[in-house]
């Protein structure tokens, strides 16, 4: 899973937590996170999903000056 954030904002590490089909939120920080001004955030390995269900992926991330 990738999340691109809007151009200058960054992400607040240690925010992002990930739930599987309506199940409890977890921690669970981006695998990766990569670039400038444009950041993205990737998740890999997060186990099989059946179909019709869903992964909620919720974090914070903070806007640059010139945003």
């Amino acid at each position: 899973v990738s999340d691109v954030l809007p151009e200058l904002w960054t992400y607040d590490t240690g925010t992002a937590t990930v739930s599987f089909a309506g199940g409890a939120a977890a921690p669970r920080e981006p695998d990766s996170v990569s670039g400038s001004p444009v950041q993205t955030l990737s998740w890999v390995n997060l186990g099989d999903l059946a179909p019709g269900r869903t992964i909620v992926i919720v974090l914070s991330a903070t806007p640059g000056a010139d945003s």
